[in-house]
């Protein structure tokens, strides 16, 4: 789950050829991986990428053909910094933060979606 609020920008990011796509290479501030783990989610910009591997200052992700096809991750916007957003947990953060805690079985929950995306998913449309 992402908040939508940009938390750290790319300092350098390399993109590596693969047969699926790319593995991107983000350099990244040191704090930015702390607490970091194979396996999580990090919105590079708002694209929902897992991460493969990672240093105290780089992350790894694989990005498939379809993302590259649809997305600004790819190597013509590599000169540009990507924002960076760590996901958090919905449990217990999201819980502790939000209403959650109140809700029950059965009870409805508004779902939005975010109109950043939204215009990115759209500008990239008109890009490509």
């Amino acid at each position: 789950m992402f908040s939508g609020i940009v938390q750290a920008v790319s300092k350098k990011v390399k993109f590596e050829e693969k047969d699926y796509g790319y593995k991107l290479s983000v350099t990244v501030p040191a704090n930015f991986t702390k607490k970091l783990k194979k396996g999580d989610s990090v919105a590079v910009n708002g694209v929902c990428l897992t991460v493969v591997d990672f240093k105290k200052d780089l992350i790894e992700f694989d990005v498939v053909h379809e993302s590259i096809k649809l997305t600004n991750i790819s190597e013509k916007f590599s000169s540009i910094p990507f924002n960076l957003e760590r996901s958090f947990s919905i449990i217990p953060e999201t819980i502790s933060k939000t209403n959650l805690s109140f809700l029950k079985k059965g009870d409805f929950v508004n779902v939005e979606a975010d109109q950043q995306t939204i215009s990115i998913v759209e500008t990239v449309k008109k890009l490509t």
